[in-house]
């Protein structure tokens, strides 16, 4: 028996490859995080999802980057930022990175403590979709529209249902029987 293609079907098979995908960018030491700016513009645009590879060891970490590669770190005041390494000091523990679009000035050195990851690969403008996962109104709108849609599947189902269930007529059933006897006159 062939399933019917339907919409719910598609939606419900992307979800769960999405998440399938995440969770095993999660489980092999990958983090996401998005670009909220534009100094990685044009290699990583603003809205961006950015997915990085976490380092454990300092020693693994400096054997795999080097100048030219993208790092997600957290500045002394907290903030996360992604840019590219200029410079890299191994034996001091100092790496200094700066932003590609335009004259950006240099970054104030960090150590290997301070980074989240090396960046793997981007998605411009999927970031976006991380910033709306994150806001209660995305939530309340999207439970208002699952009620909505809830409404609208019970309101036309109840006619149609109510025409299963209606009782035939007897005047109905004798035609059925016998189609060339004659309808009784109705009293009036």
């Amino acid at each position: 028996m062939k399933k019917k293609l339907t919409f719910n079907n598609i939606i419900t098979f992307v979800l769960l490859i999405a998440i399938f995908l995440i969770l095993t960018l999660l489980l092999t030491g990958h983090r996401l995080y998005y670009v909220r700016t534009n100094s990685m513009y044009p290699d990583i645009p603003q809205w961006s999802l950015i997915v990085d590879k976490t380092y454990k060891n300092k020693d693994t970490f400096y054997d795999k980057v080097s100048v030219g590669d993208d790092l997600t770190y957290k500045t002394e005041s907290g903030i996360v930022v992604t840019h590219r390494i200029v410079f890299i000091d191994e034996i001091n523990d100092v790496i200094i990175t700066q932003g590609i679009n335009g004259d950006a000035a240099l970054d104030k050195s960090i150590s290997f403590s301070q980074v989240l990851g090396v960046v793997t690969f981007s998605i411009p403008m999927l970031g976006y979709l991380v910033v709306l996962l994150k806001t209660w109104y995305f939530w309340t709108m999207l439970v208002c529209l699952i009620m909505i849609g809830l409404i609208i599947k019970l309101i036309t189902q109840i006619p149609h249902q109510q025409a299963k269930s209606r009782p035939r007529s007897g005047r109905l059933l004798r035609l059925a029987e016998d189609p060339l006897q004659p309808l009784p006159q109705a009293q009036g």
